[in-house]
């Protein structure tokens, strides 16, 4: 008899809705108009066709090939019935080159406040692995944005808003990846791929909540200090780690953003990186993320009629 998962349900929220928010692809040959039909279709109009400029077109490798490719699609909420259609399309020719994925997890919630409550909270112990201080950190109109946009990996959050997949106020967060490359490190090389993504799997890799342990990082920020000056005791390593953590929250306050917005944590990691420090992850003390979220996720949700 199988077991059933048990969900950790969180403070803010019973259950959690994941989803494909965007996706985009290129093709090697251009698409005709009964196929823009088609596909206009079953994407229930969420589709936008474009085509490559004539000494501008990118060119992927495909089994061990060079292949230019002439059309593109960028699609919003992509449907399980227009993903399976260009399988069909697509089933004899060269494979359609997955270039952008949006991976969206939504916490619905009793309340808007609720919402952003949790927003707020998740930002604050939020670990964006491989984040620099040189790397955007920009807040928006209620969204916060964690990395460049036309880079290859980017975070978002905005809460408060109904959520795509029902109608309760909901925490959004949403992880961005562009180019093929940044695609195909996560797992999605087909459309096959993308239709059996492993959101669990996924997000138990790329969600990463910490604390940061002031004691612990003035043993790292002191480090080089303590071999020169025996005298530096363990009291004064905090308050050292205190001032250098000073700094870095004056010109958080000094940013051009709400500093309850401001993922704290991502930001000081990368500040402290910037002026040299090493070994900062030791000062992290883990929070699980059923303290927060509904653990684990489920798996996608597709949308329309057919899912």
């Amino acid at each position: 008899m199988s077991k059933e998962r048990k969900i950790l349900h969180s403070p803010y929220g019973k259950r959690s809705l994941a989803y494909i928010d965007t996706v985009g692809m290129w093709f090697c040959r251009r698409l005709t108009l009964q196929e823009k039909r088609f596909l206009r279709s079953a994407f229930e109009g969420r589709i936008e066709f474009r085509s490559a400029w004539v000494f501008k077109r990118p060119v992927f490798r495909v089994n061990g090939r060079l292949i230019p490719h002439l059309a593109a699609i960028k699609v919003q909420q992509p449907t399980l019935g227009g993903l399976k259609l260009l399988q069909t399309l697509f089933r004899d020719e060269s494979p359609p080159q997955i270039n952008k994925v949006d991976i969206a997890l939504d916490v619905p919630t009793a309340r808007p406040s609720i919402a952003r409550a949790l927003q707020a909270e998740i930002v604050r112990v939020l670990h964006k692995k491989g984040h620099r201080h040189k790397h955007e950190v920009r807040y928006d109109r209620g969204t916060v944005y964690l990395g460049f946009r036309a880079k290859r990996y980017q975070i978002a959050f905005y809460s408060g808003r109904p959520s795509k997949l029902c109608e309760s106020p909901s925490m959004h967060m949403e992880h961005r990846f562009q180019s093929v490359s940044a695609v195909r490190e996560i797992g999605i090389t087909s459309i096959d791929a993308l239709l059996n993504f492993d959101t669990p799997k996924f997000f138990a890799k790329h969600l990463s909540f910490n604390e940061l342990n002031v004691v612990k990082l003035g043993r790292v920020v002191g480090g080089r200090r303590v071999a020169r000056d025996r005298n530096f005791c363990a009291n004064r390593r905090v308050r050292f780690a205190k001032l250098v953590l000073r700094a870095i929250y004056d010109d958080l306050g000094n940013a051009a953003f709400a500093y309850p917005h401001v993922p704290v944590l991502t930001y000081t990691l990368g500040a402290l990186r910037n002026l040299g420090v090493t070994g900062v992850r030791s000062a992290l003390t883990p929070v699980h993320v059923s303290s927060l979220l509904p653990w684990p996720p489920p798996k996608l949700t597709w949308f329309g009629a057919d899912q």
